[in-house]
Parts: structure tokens; C-alpha cells; sequence
């Protein structure tokens, strides 16, 4: 009986001394846009503001945060692409793209703004969606590390 008590006693210190496991970061993604000057279609901005919520959902996902369809008690993103440059050549396709991320508290009150550019280049004339969605994942990785240093120096 002494041997229980004294195995009960173990595992309640333990289970004390073990810190608690953190609580997955809540993160909506309020907004994803192609907000940039120029004449693309509205149907490409659609899909490009799609790309981008995609994009960052996966990285918010795998950096272990809670992305929530809605923003009860939750971090709010807006995110948009502001700028774009092609540069097409007979040998060569760049395209550029920059965006913005708004990071906001549960109650909409803006805490941070981040930016993010990324290039891609392709040999000949390739296809023009197909690098405009590796710009936009491109550049959705090179911003996660920032943002998700944001993110945490503004929990609690």
C-alpha cells in the first residue's frame, strides 16, 4: 500500500513538474486579395487571392497554428498581393510579386504590418499562372519565419 502511495505521489509530482502544452495559436485569414494596379481580369485576381490563402493556411498549418474559418478569439490576416512585374523575353520569363500582411488582435485593432517579395524565372515563354502562383508561394515563405515570430511576440 506504502509502494502505491508513494507511486501516486510520483506520477502527480511529474505530471506537475511537466510543463503544460502550449495552445496552438488561433489564426484567421479574414482576407486574401489581388489588390495590385494593372489590367489583369477579375477572375485572375480571384484565383490569385485563392492561391494565397492556400498558401498561407499550409504554413500557419504546419507551423502547429489553429487556422480558424472564423474569428472568435482568433488573430485576424488580411493579406494581399500589391504589386506585380513580368518581364517576358524570348529566352527568359521573371515574374516579381510583393505582398502585404495585415495582422490584427480578435477585436480588429491592427497590431503589425508585414510585407514579403519573391521572384521566379523561367526558361522561354512558360506559363504566366503557373509562375504567378510559385511567386505567391514563394513569397508566402519567405514571410512565414517573420510572421510567425509576429504572431507569438503578440500572444499574451
Amino acid at each position: 500500500m506504502r509502494s502505491l502511495l508513494s507511486a501516486v505521489a510520483l506520477l502527480g509530482a511529474l505530471a506537475l513538474a511537466r510543463p503544460a502544452a502550449a495552445q496552438p495559436l488561433a489564426v484567421m485569414i479574414a482576407s486574401s486579395s489581388d489588390a495590385s494596379p494593372g489590367g489583369l481580369d477579375a477572375r485572375s485576381r480571384t484565383a490569385h487571392g485563392a492561391v494565397v490563402r492556400r498558401a498561407l493556411r499550409d504554413v500557419l498549418r504546419r507551423a502547429g497554428a489553429d487556422v480558424r474559418l472564423t474569428g472568435n478569439g482568433a488573430r485576424r490576416l488580411d493579406v494581399a498581393v500589391v504589386a506585380w512585374r513580368v518581364t517576358p523575353a524570348a529566352t527568359q520569363t521573371e515574374v516579381a510579386v510583393e505582398l502585404r500582411v495585415l495582422v490584427a488582435d480578435e477585436h480588429g485593432r491592427m497590431l503589425s504590418i508585414l510585407t514579403s517579395k519573391a521572384k521566379i524565372s523561367a526558361p522561354g515563354s512558360a506559363r504566366l499562372a503557373e509562375l504567378r502562383e510559385q511567386a505567391i508561394a514563394g513569397a508566402i515563405e519567405g514571410i512565414a519565419p517573420a510572421l510567425q515570430a509576429q504572431l507569438a511576440r503578440d500572444v499574451g
